[in-house]
């Protein structure tokens, strides 16, 4: 079989394969369009909003593969960046855009927050759509279930839980979220009141929880 003797190798080599002048070359031009799209890292405050890189940015797909490695070495070490692939869709057009954010982690900097300072905070919710908001929004900021479940799962979902007893207009649920030092997280607890119980609403809780983390 002569495609198994070394002069056939040689040959297929010699056809197929690049030295590794023209390898090291090749990189060299991947890694300089690399060096250019992520310098609008440098000097930038990373906050909560991200930092969005597109692979349209790069000059091939292998280079977003490089760059999206080398800004996650970058920081790996930090208590709240993250950077996170995403494929985010145009709900219109269905158009696929394949990308990497960089930005903080607004439930690391929450946790942080309610460990810090041992904040509490109460609020009341009273019709359907502020609890699946509520719910939905905690979630996000990594706020756990009373035993530190996830609030929304295949096996949890506190947002079901809430309007399974809730009653519009003759109850409202009041939710109170904090820090457990056992379980180093921010948890929620809740329990039905009454309609003319009186505390802050969602909307005020969320704006000054908010403002806490874009500050």
């Amino acid at each position: 079989m002569n495609y198994l003797t070394d002069e056939w190798l040689i040959d297929w080599a010699n056809r197929n394969c690049k030295s590794k002048e023209q390898l090291d070359a090749e990189n060299a031009v991947v890694l300089e369009n690399v060096n250019k799209v992520l310098s609008k890292l440098d000097g930038v405050e990373i906050t909560v909003d991200p930092i969005i890189f597109d692979i349209k940015e790069f000059e091939s797909a292998h280079a977003f593969a490089i760059a999206l490695s080398i800004a996650s070495k970058r920081y790996a070490d930090t208590d709240d960046i993250i950077v996170r692939y995403t494929k985010p869709e145009n709900k219109e057009t269905h158009d696929i855009y394949i990308q990497f954010h960089v930005l903080k982690s607004k439930a690391k900097m929450f946790q942080k927050f309610m460990n810090e300072t041992d904040e509490t905070f109460e609020f009341s919710v009273e019709t359907s759509n502020e609890i699946k908001s509520c719910v939905k929004y905690l979630n996000s900021l990594g706020v756990k279930g009373e035993g530190g479940e996830p609030l929304l799962s295949k096996e949890t979902d506190y947002a079901k839980d809430m309007k399974d007893v809730f009653v519009k207009r003759e109850s409202k649920v009041f939710v109170m979220v904090k820090y457990d030092d056992e379980l180093g997280l921010p948890l929620l607890e809740w329990n039905l009141v009454g309609a003319d119980y009186e505390c802050a609403n969602f909307e005020e809780v969320k704006s000054k929880i908010d403002t806490i983390i874009k500050s």
